[in-house]
């Protein structure tokens, strides 16, 4: 083999190296781009996640604060029944 044949062998190897290169800039390329999109999507995603624990927050708010209101209607039922009760009692006594 000659020194030109093996030049042409060698300028060959390298085109295809560089093609190679291309390629795989290309796909870091592209991998940038979806990776890109991804994050995007994960932000859009957090966010309304954000708004989906605020919206929980604020029915659990509700729910506490409904039982505590019905606990205050059920001991004002329980303290008017027991006047009554001892009401009714002295009414008696009194006869």
């Amino acid at each position: 083999m000659t020194n030109s044949e093996e030049i042409r062998g060698l300028v060959v190897g390298v085109a295809k190296l560089e093609e190679r290169a291309e390629g795989f800039r290309e796909e870091i390329i592209n991998g940038n781009s979806e990776r890109a999109k991804l994050t995007d999507s994960l932000n859009a995603i957090d966010k309304r996640l954000t708004v989906l624990e605020d919206r929980f927050a604020e029915v659990r708010r509700l729910v506490d604060e409904k039982d505590r209101r019905r606990w205050t209607i059920i001991v004002a039922v329980i303290g008017s029944v027991l006047t009554l009760i001892a009401n009714i009692a002295l009414l008696f006594a009194r006869k």
